[in-house]
């Protein structure tokens, strides 16, 4: 199978998004993408559940694609993120590896004390609105260089623009990599098995 010929086939314009826009990474889950598709991101308060996960209680977590020594934004570059409006209102996180520890009473509060052990870590109070979700980041083709497969990624990526159908939302797709936007309609039409290259 020739995956770089499937991609630059589906990858067909130039549309890269600058270094100003919030991202939020996320596993792919149907039934959660959903949600977040047609709801927002929710801080775990409002979602009622106090697992672990990418959001705080009363916060949700966001990056920035910055330069910087500990970065959450290239801890998750090859998982998919949402691409957030960049005017929305945040808390910059104070790095608690530099600077030490706020008292625990303080950080788990909806307080805007916010600490994280990372530089480019930013955080949304409560809930992120769908209206702000203006697009996908996904890395299909760094992902195949490191790992010379992207069959389980297609598979997600079809899946998502399934949901994104579903639910009427006509966000893009981008694959930062390449800096190029996904073509839905040929992701839903075309096969990638090994018999169609």
């Amino acid at each position: 199978m020739n995956y770089l010929e499937y991609l630059n086939d589906i990858e067909d314009k130039e549309n890269d998004f600058d270094d100003n826009y919030y991202y939020h990474a996320f596993d792919y889950n149907r039934r959660e993408f959903i949600s977040m598709v047609k709801n927002g991101i929710k801080s775990r308060i409002l979602l009622l559940r106090r697992g672990v996960g990418n959001n705080g209680l009363f916060y949700v977590s966001l990056s920035r694609c910055e330069e910087c020594d500990y970065s959450i934004y290239k801890m998750f570059y090859n998982i998919p993120k949402f691409i957030i409006k960049p005017n929305i209102n945040v808390v910059k996180t104070r790095n608690y590896k530099t600077y030490g520890l706020y008292p625990i009473d303080l950080t788990n509060t909806f307080l805007p004390l916010r600490e994280s052990g990372y530089d480019d870590e930013y955080q949304k109070f409560l809930l992120v609105s769908p209206k702000n979700i203006i697009g996908i980041e996904y890395n299909l083709y760094d992902i195949y260089i490191k790992r010379g497969s992207i069959n389980y990624d297609l598979e997600v990526l079809k899946s998502m623009i399934e949901d994104l159908k579903l639910q009427k939302r006509d966000i893009p797709i981008i694959d930062k990599s390449s800096k190029k936007e996904i073509n839905k309609n040929k992701v839903l039409t075309k096969s990638y098995s090994e018999k169609s290259y």
